[in-house]
């Protein structure tokens, strides 16, 4: 299973906030995103991301190897979802 620990440490490493919020799950934030993680295959981001910025968070996560699904809503509400395409492990 892929680790929500392991991508807030990635994060918070580049520069993020980071905090573990509760056993098996993180927080990380931005001035641009706040996004819940958890450890799921894979790894899922739920949260608020600036739609315009989407882009880095994405590039971010890509960088990282893992695989991902982010799922987050915008200025607007409007909710929006993405998927990694490094493969979850089964």
């Amino acid at each position: 299973m892929a680790s929500a620990q392991r991508a807030a440490e990635a994060f918070h490493s580049a520069g993020w906030g980071a905090r573990l919020s509760s056993w098996d799950e993180c927080e990380v934030e931005s001035a641009f995103a706040q996004l819940e993680l958890m450890s799921l295959d894979p790894v899922l981001f739920s949260g608020f991301v600036d739609s315009a910025r989407i882009s880095v968070l994405l590039t971010a996560l890509e960088g990282m190897g893992l695989p991902f699904t982010v799922e987050f809503h915008d200025h607007d509400g409007r909710e929006h979802l993405y998927h990694s395409a490094a493969r979850a492990s089964r």
